[in-house]
Parts: C-alpha cells; structure tokens; sequence
C-alpha cells in the first residue's frame, strides 16, 4: 500500500518562506498522472513477484504428480512367470485333439500347442516368444523320433531324427555343422513339453468333468 500526502501552498506575495511544492511552475497540486508514475514501477514488481510464486507452485505440483504416477506404474507391474508356469491357455476344441498352452522351457518361455489321436500324444509345435522362431517335435509314443525347426542356440535350422533307442539316425544343420550339445538341448525340450502336454491334459480333463 502506497501513502501520498500533499498540501496546497499559495504563495503571498513578497514571501519567501512558502514550501516549495517541487512541482512544475503553475502547478501546485500532484496530479493523478503523478500518482500512476509514482506507484508503476511497485505495480509491475508485485506482478512479476506473483507470476514467479504461481510457475514455482506449478512446476512443483507437475514434478508430485510425475512421480506418484511413477510409483504407481512400478507397483502395478505383475511378478514375471515362475519356471513351468502354464499362462492364461486359450481355448482348444472339444474333442481334446488340441492343447494349447504356454510354458518358461529351460529358460525359454514358449508357446506351444498339442496334437492328440485319441489319447496318444503325436506331435508338439512350439513358438518361441523371445524371437518368434518355432520347432516340430514328433513322436511315436513316448520316444521323441523327429525334430525340425530353429536350434536353441545358434541361428541354425535343424532336422534330427532318432531311432526308437533315443539314438541319432541323423542330423542336418544349416548352416553347419551341428554341435553335439544341441542335440541334447532338443532332446531335453521335447521330453519336458512332452510331459508338461500330458500333464495339462489331464488337469483340464479332470476339470471338464
């Protein structure tokens, strides 16, 4: 709040003693335009004071609310899959002839579906989740008799055959050649999808009823 006083003096003639009012001659009186100079440069400070607190006020809400959305975000994130762990499997027909399912195969998280005659497992096809790559896996009762589809560890495409002892018939890679561990990974993953097939099945069977 800004306090102007003024007073009026009017001089007598032959008088020196008068205050002298500090105004242009022929004036004797502070104008409002006088008023407005004065009190401009305290008018556009307090402005320029309350448009500074009103940005730090917001720019101090946007940095809250970026953060509790944040905290928010992290807490809502699901606990990823254990090993083995079947998730959300789609719906397969009635008949059994198909089981679809998802399963973490030795550290490869993988769809796959099964293909059922009657109650005998025949075939697997699995997709990889990480790189979309997919392998066949065929069987002649519990034996895994032939592979073909992506390696497990290498850029490779494979085709292996196994004789009803679980022996190698034969193996072609391309590019090649084929490393004698990747032959064991294959063998290992189409027992556990295998089992794990079988495993569903029955579950969902025992459900249906």
């Amino acid at each position: 709040m800004i306090h102007l006083s003024y007073s009026t003096y009017v001089q007598r003639p032959g008088s020196f003693n008068a205050p002298q009012s500090g105004f242009p001659p022929g004036e004797s009186v502070m104008t409002m335009q006088s008023i407005c100079n004065a009190a401009r440069p305290f008018i556009i400070t307090g402005a320029v004071s309350v448009a500074l607190l009103t940005l730090s006020l917001f720019a101090g809400c946007s940095r809250q609310e970026s953060s509790d959305a944040l905290s928010a975000m992290q807490t809502k994130q699901p606990a990823p899959p254990s090993r083995h762990e079947e998730v959300m499997p789609e719906k397969d027909p009635a008949d059994g002839s198909l089981l679809t399912a998802k399963l973490d195969a030795v550290g490869i998280p993988v769809k796959y579906t099964a293909h059922f005659d009657g109650d005998k497992l025949t075939r697997i096809d699995e997709v990889r989740n990480a790189d979309g790559r997919h392998g066949e896996y065929d069987f002649y009762g519990a034996r895994l008799v032939k592979y073909s589809g992506a390696a497990t560890a290498s850029a490779a495409t494979l085709l292996i055959e196994f004789d009803m002892q679980g022996a190698v018939e034969s193996a072609q890679a391309d590019p090649s050649p084929m490393a004698h561990s990747e032959i064991n990974a294959i063998r290992e993953r189409g027992q556990l999808l295998r089992s794990h097939a079988l495993a569903q099945r029955e579950t969902r069977t025992h459900r249906a009823e």
